[in-house]
């Protein structure tokens, strides 16, 4: 699957920014139950 982003730029940037962003530390921050309803139902979402 190719981005618009990535259509523009070469392979040394998108590996480049990847090692940048696995070489950040994790995010330790309690997310919030979600308050919106699933677009599907659990039935749709299995298959």
């Amino acid at each position: 699957m190719q981005t618009a982003i990535k259509a523009d730029m070469c392979d040394f940037e998108v590996y480049s920014i990847v090692k940048y962003l696995r070489a950040l530390p994790p995010v330790k921050q309690k997310i919030l139950r979600s308050v919106c309803t699933p677009l599907k139902n659990k039935e749709e979402q299995s298959r």
